[in-house]
Protein backbone atom coordinates (compact mmCIF):
# COMPACT_ATOMS: atom_id res chain seq x y z
CA UNK A 1 0.00 0.00 0.00
CA UNK A 2 1.88 3.70 -1.19
CA UNK A 3 1.75 5.93 1.54
CA UNK A 4 0.58 9.91 0.95
CA UNK A 5 1.60 12.75 3.32
CA UNK A 6 -1.00 15.66 3.07
CA UNK A 7 -0.31 18.85 5.03
CA UNK A 8 -2.87 21.52 5.55
CA UNK A 9 -5.49 18.61 5.40
CA UNK A 10 -7.84 19.25 8.24
CA UNK A 11 -10.27 20.93 6.04
CA UNK A 12 -11.08 22.00 2.37
CA UNK A 13 -8.92 21.04 -0.43
CA UNK A 14 -6.76 19.36 1.67
CA UNK A 15 -9.19 16.96 3.02
CA UNK A 16 -11.06 16.81 -0.45
CA UNK A 17 -7.42 15.11 -1.66
CA UNK A 18 -7.19 12.96 1.60
CA UNK A 19 -10.62 11.78 1.09
CA UNK A 20 -9.93 10.93 -2.71
CA UNK A 21 -6.56 9.64 -2.03
CA UNK A 22 -7.87 6.81 0.78
CA UNK A 23 -10.63 6.10 -1.71
CA UNK A 24 -8.33 4.59 -3.80
CA UNK A 25 -6.34 2.58 -1.64
CA UNK A 26 -3.55 5.11 -0.08
CA UNK A 27 -2.41 5.36 3.09
CA UNK A 28 -3.09 8.90 4.36
CA UNK A 29 -0.73 11.31 7.15
CA UNK A 30 -3.48 13.89 7.73
CA UNK A 31 -0.85 17.19 8.97
CA UNK A 32 -2.20 20.69 9.99
CA UNK A 33 -1.08 22.61 12.46
CA UNK A 34 -2.35 21.36 15.41
CA UNK A 35 -2.50 17.76 16.77
CA UNK A 36 -6.17 17.62 17.78
CA UNK A 37 -8.00 19.03 14.39
CA UNK A 38 -5.09 16.68 12.46
CA UNK A 39 -7.02 13.86 14.97
CA UNK A 40 -10.36 14.69 13.92
CA UNK A 41 -9.96 14.71 10.58
CA UNK A 42 -8.43 11.49 10.86
CA UNK A 43 -10.96 9.96 12.46
CA UNK A 44 -14.01 11.21 10.07
CA UNK A 45 -11.96 10.34 6.56
CA UNK A 46 -11.85 6.39 8.59
CA UNK A 47 -15.61 6.34 9.75
CA UNK A 48 -16.10 7.13 5.99
CA UNK A 49 -15.03 3.28 5.86
CA UNK A 50 -12.91 3.89 2.29
CA UNK A 51 -9.74 2.34 1.30
CA UNK A 52 -6.29 2.56 3.17
CA UNK A 53 -5.24 3.32 7.17
CA UNK A 54 -5.34 6.95 7.91
CA UNK A 55 -3.31 9.08 10.51
CA UNK A 56 -3.64 12.63 11.93
CA UNK A 57 -0.38 14.60 13.64
CA UNK A 58 0.69 18.14 14.01
CA UNK A 59 3.36 19.40 11.04
CA UNK A 60 3.09 23.33 11.42
CA UNK A 61 5.50 23.35 7.98
CA UNK A 62 7.07 26.66 8.63
CA UNK A 63 8.82 24.98 10.85
CA UNK A 64 12.06 23.52 9.81
CA UNK A 65 12.75 21.49 12.84
CA UNK A 66 9.03 19.52 13.25
CA UNK A 67 9.33 18.01 9.66
CA UNK A 68 12.14 15.46 10.55
CA UNK A 69 10.24 14.28 14.07
CA UNK A 70 6.93 14.21 11.75
CA UNK A 71 8.20 12.10 8.72
CA UNK A 72 9.97 9.57 11.51
CA UNK A 73 6.45 9.47 13.30
CA UNK A 74 4.33 8.75 9.66
CA UNK A 75 7.13 6.32 8.72
CA UNK A 76 6.92 4.32 11.73
CA UNK A 77 2.92 4.10 12.02
CA UNK A 78 2.34 3.60 8.06
CA UNK A 79 5.74 3.10 6.33
CA UNK A 80 7.84 4.63 3.77
CA UNK A 81 6.24 7.87 2.12
CA UNK A 82 5.46 7.38 -1.38
CA UNK A 83 4.30 10.83 -2.22
CA UNK A 84 4.04 14.58 -0.77
CA UNK A 85 1.19 17.01 -1.46
CA UNK A 86 2.17 20.46 0.21
CA UNK A 87 -1.29 22.04 0.34
CA UNK A 88 -0.74 23.81 3.42
CA UNK A 89 -1.37 27.93 3.32
CA UNK A 90 -2.95 30.75 4.06
CA UNK A 91 -3.94 34.20 2.77
CA UNK A 92 -3.87 37.32 5.13
CA UNK A 93 -7.11 39.18 5.37
CA UNK A 94 -8.02 42.70 6.87
CA UNK A 95 -11.69 43.01 8.19
CA UNK A 96 -12.49 39.88 6.02
CA UNK A 97 -11.08 41.67 3.04
CA UNK A 98 -7.85 40.65 1.50
CA UNK A 99 -4.82 42.48 2.92
CA UNK A 100 -3.93 45.42 1.17
CA UNK A 101 -0.30 45.85 -0.01
CA UNK A 102 0.76 49.33 -0.40
CA UNK A 103 -0.24 51.52 2.18
CA UNK A 104 -1.20 49.09 4.40
CA UNK A 105 1.25 46.54 4.01
CA UNK A 106 2.94 44.61 6.40
CA UNK A 107 6.06 43.01 6.11
CA UNK A 108 5.50 40.62 8.77
CA UNK A 109 2.18 39.14 7.08
CA UNK A 110 4.53 39.20 4.52
CA UNK A 111 7.22 37.00 5.79
CA UNK A 112 4.50 34.51 7.52
CA UNK A 113 2.55 33.95 3.89
CA UNK A 114 6.18 33.38 2.65
CA UNK A 115 6.66 31.02 5.42
CA UNK A 116 3.80 28.80 5.34
CA UNK A 117 3.05 28.70 1.39
CA UNK A 118 6.50 28.32 0.15
CA UNK A 119 9.13 27.90 2.51
CA UNK A 120 6.44 24.97 4.30
CA UNK A 121 6.00 23.39 0.26
CA UNK A 122 9.84 23.67 -0.36
CA UNK A 123 10.97 22.23 2.92
CA UNK A 124 8.02 19.69 3.03
CA UNK A 125 9.67 18.46 -0.69
CA UNK A 126 13.09 18.87 0.25
CA UNK A 127 12.91 16.34 3.66
CA UNK A 128 10.51 13.66 1.94
CA UNK A 129 12.41 13.73 -1.32
CA UNK A 130 15.34 13.35 0.76
CA UNK A 131 14.19 9.68 2.25
CA UNK A 132 13.02 8.97 -1.32
CA UNK A 133 16.63 8.91 -2.50
CA UNK A 134 18.12 7.84 0.41
CA UNK A 135 15.90 4.53 -0.09
CA UNK A 136 16.64 4.74 -3.75
CA UNK A 137 12.77 4.94 -4.30
CA UNK A 138 11.24 6.58 -7.00
CA UNK A 139 8.29 8.93 -5.87
CA UNK A 140 5.86 12.32 -6.35
CA UNK A 141 5.61 16.00 -5.11
CA UNK A 142 2.79 17.60 -5.52
CA UNK A 143 2.65 21.55 -4.41
CA UNK A 144 -0.95 23.55 -4.42
CA UNK A 145 -0.33 26.59 -6.33
CA UNK A 146 -3.21 28.46 -7.20
CA UNK A 147 -4.60 30.20 -10.03
CA UNK A 148 -3.94 33.89 -8.53
CA UNK A 149 -0.31 32.51 -9.32
CA UNK A 150 -0.49 32.98 -12.58
CA UNK A 151 -3.49 35.61 -13.54
CA UNK A 152 -4.44 38.71 -11.68
CA UNK A 153 -7.61 38.46 -9.43
CA UNK A 154 -8.60 41.77 -7.85
CA UNK A 155 -9.86 40.33 -4.72
CA UNK A 156 -6.97 38.39 -4.06
CA UNK A 157 -4.18 39.85 -1.66
CA UNK A 158 -0.42 40.47 -3.25
CA UNK A 159 1.13 38.64 -0.21
CA UNK A 160 -1.20 35.06 -1.39
CA UNK A 161 -0.55 35.92 -5.51
CA UNK A 162 3.55 36.14 -5.02
CA UNK A 163 3.55 33.30 -3.28
CA UNK A 164 2.14 30.88 -5.28
CA UNK A 165 3.57 32.27 -8.11
CA UNK A 166 6.93 31.56 -6.51
CA UNK A 167 5.97 27.61 -6.23
CA UNK A 168 5.21 27.51 -10.12
CA UNK A 169 9.22 28.82 -10.53
CA UNK A 170 10.17 26.14 -7.78
CA UNK A 171 8.35 22.87 -9.73
CA UNK A 172 9.61 24.06 -13.18
CA UNK A 173 13.16 24.09 -11.62
CA UNK A 174 12.63 21.24 -9.18
CA UNK A 175 11.90 18.61 -11.87
CA UNK A 176 15.66 18.17 -13.35
CA UNK A 177 16.84 18.08 -9.95
CA UNK A 178 14.96 15.42 -8.41
CA UNK A 179 13.91 13.49 -12.28
CA UNK A 180 17.70 11.94 -12.51
CA UNK A 181 16.51 10.32 -9.22
CA UNK A 182 13.10 9.50 -10.50
CA UNK A 183 11.04 11.42 -8.66
CA UNK A 184 8.54 13.47 -9.86
CA UNK A 185 6.88 17.14 -9.04
CA UNK A 186 3.98 18.82 -10.09
CA UNK A 187 2.01 21.76 -8.72
CA UNK A 188 -1.63 21.92 -8.82
CA UNK A 189 -3.34 25.41 -9.34
CA UNK A 190 -7.07 25.47 -7.95
CA UNK A 191 -9.45 28.16 -9.18
CA UNK A 192 -12.50 28.98 -7.04
CA UNK A 193 -13.33 25.70 -4.90
CA UNK A 194 -15.59 25.75 -2.33
CA UNK A 195 -13.60 25.96 1.30
CA UNK A 196 -13.73 28.35 4.19
CA UNK A 197 -10.58 30.35 2.94
CA UNK A 198 -13.00 31.25 -0.13
CA UNK A 199 -16.26 31.59 1.98
CA UNK A 200 -14.61 34.23 3.45
CA UNK A 201 -14.82 36.14 0.29
CA UNK A 202 -18.63 36.21 1.02
CA UNK A 203 -21.37 35.04 -1.21
CA UNK A 204 -21.29 38.07 -3.71
CA UNK A 205 -18.24 37.24 -4.78
CA UNK A 206 -18.31 33.56 -4.98
CA UNK A 207 -21.32 34.16 -6.92
CA UNK A 208 -19.69 36.52 -9.16
CA UNK A 209 -17.28 34.24 -9.80
CA UNK A 210 -19.32 31.51 -10.24
CA UNK A 211 -21.06 33.59 -13.21
CA UNK A 212 -17.80 34.40 -15.05
CA UNK A 213 -16.84 30.87 -14.62
CA UNK A 214 -17.40 28.17 -17.97
CA UNK A 215 -18.69 25.33 -15.95
CA UNK A 216 -21.30 28.17 -14.52
CA UNK A 217 -19.96 26.50 -11.09
CA UNK A 218 -17.90 26.57 -8.03
CA UNK A 219 -15.26 23.49 -7.80
CA UNK A 220 -15.70 21.00 -4.70
CA UNK A 221 -12.84 19.84 -2.76
CA UNK A 222 -12.93 16.36 -3.77
CA UNK A 223 -13.60 17.03 -7.59
CA UNK A 224 -9.49 18.70 -7.04
CA UNK A 225 -8.59 15.55 -4.87
CA UNK A 226 -9.41 13.80 -8.16
CA UNK A 227 -7.15 15.97 -10.09
CA UNK A 228 -4.32 15.53 -7.47
CA UNK A 229 -4.55 11.86 -6.83
CA UNK A 230 -3.68 11.32 -10.31
CA UNK A 231 -0.74 13.37 -9.85
CA UNK A 232 1.23 11.48 -7.60
CA UNK A 233 -0.50 8.03 -9.23
CA UNK A 234 1.44 6.06 -11.59
CA UNK A 235 -1.03 6.73 -14.05
CA UNK A 236 0.68 10.32 -14.72
CA UNK A 237 4.23 8.54 -14.66
CA UNK A 238 5.71 11.06 -17.19
CA UNK A 239 4.79 14.38 -16.09
CA UNK A 240 6.51 16.31 -14.17
CA UNK A 241 7.98 20.12 -13.94
CA UNK A 242 3.95 20.96 -14.62
CA UNK A 243 1.01 22.38 -13.12
CA UNK A 244 -2.43 21.30 -13.82
CA UNK A 245 -5.20 24.38 -13.44
CA UNK A 246 -8.53 22.58 -12.18
CA UNK A 247 -10.55 26.25 -12.19
CA UNK A 248 -13.82 24.90 -14.47
CA UNK A 249 -12.94 27.19 -17.57
CA UNK A 250 -12.33 30.65 -14.82
CA UNK A 251 -10.53 33.18 -16.03
CA UNK A 252 -8.77 30.66 -18.78
CA UNK A 253 -11.62 30.35 -21.55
Amino acid sequence: MAVVLITGATRGIGFGCAKVCLARGWDVAVAGSGTERAVRAAEALADGGDGGRVMGLALPVQSRSAWGPGLDRIEAELGPIDALIANAGISPRRNGRKAPFAVEGDEEEWARTFAVNVDGAVEGCRQVARRMIARRAKGALLVTSSIAGQVGIPFVSSYYAASKSALLGFVRAAAYDLGEHGIRINAIAPGRIESDMVRESGAAVNEAVAAETALRRLGTPEELGEAAEFLISGRASFVSGACLNVTGGWVEV
